[in-house]
């Protein structure tokens, strides 16, 4: 079985506040592992941003409703297909996020900070410069200031997606809107946020919802 990879975008299209964060870039230690010591070999549950004073994980607030642009290209199921997931997303984290509509914006490309997540659809030629998939199939990243997430981008490389099936092509959108959510990679094989995907896993791990079913409701 082909092995796809999917990848977080860390560094420059971060916007975090440097007092209020654990800078991805300079941190010797750059995730968060919540069930885990850091350092564990084998975690199954990693955050991107942490803060510095309690180390909590980065993540949107519950209380806003949260646009989700698609910019389908030449794909004709990524509208429902995203539909599903964020159905999925919403219900897990007490999050807001809704269809929008279509958008001729490029994720990572036009960042937005008013609650907004771009999905696009697009060839690695179409890729801008610095956003280039390479072996990925999907790419992710969260953006945020002043100790919050306020937008987010998921980039998807087709014909790529188009080959995969129904299931692959959910998990591939999970993973990358857990990048979304402040989720990075584990180590850990055979898990959602793992680094390559091969169809088998559409749902997140245990760790991973109990964490957000034990945080519910409109943080102020």
């Amino acid at each position: 079985i082909s092995l796809l990879v999917v990848v977080v975008i860390a560094g420059g299209i971060y916007q975090w506040s440097a007092q209020q964060i654990a800078i991805l870039n300079e941190s010797p230690t750059p995730t968060y592992l919540d069930s885990f010591e850091k350092g564990a070999e084998d975690p199954k549950l990693a955050w991107t941003q942490v803060a510095q004073r309690n180390k909590s994980p980065l993540t949107w607030r519950t209380c806003e409703k949260i646009k989700v642009l698609v910019n389908p290209g030449e794909v004709k199921s990524a509208v429902m297909d995203v539909k599903e997931v964020i159905d999925e997303i919403n219900q897990l984290t007490s999050l807001n996020f809704y269809y929008a509509g279509l958008t001729t914006k490029q994720p990572f490309v036009d960042i937005s900070n008013q609650y907004e997540v771009i999905v696009g659809f697009y060839s690695e030629e179409q890729a801008s410069d610095g956003f280039k998939f390479k072996d990925a199939v999907g790419l992710g990243s969260a953006n945020g200031e002043f100790g919050e997430v306020k937008s987010g981008g998921i980039g998807m490389r087709t014909p790529a997606y188009q080959k995969a099936n129904k299931t692959l092509r959910k998990q591939i959108l999970l993973h990358e809107f857990g990048h979304v959510l402040g989720l990075d990679h584990v180590s850990k094989k055979n898990e959602l946020m793992s680094v390559q995907t091969n169809g088998r896993v559409v749902d997140f791990n245990k760790e991973t919802k109990e964490y957000f079913l034990s945080n519910p409701g409109c943080v102020k």
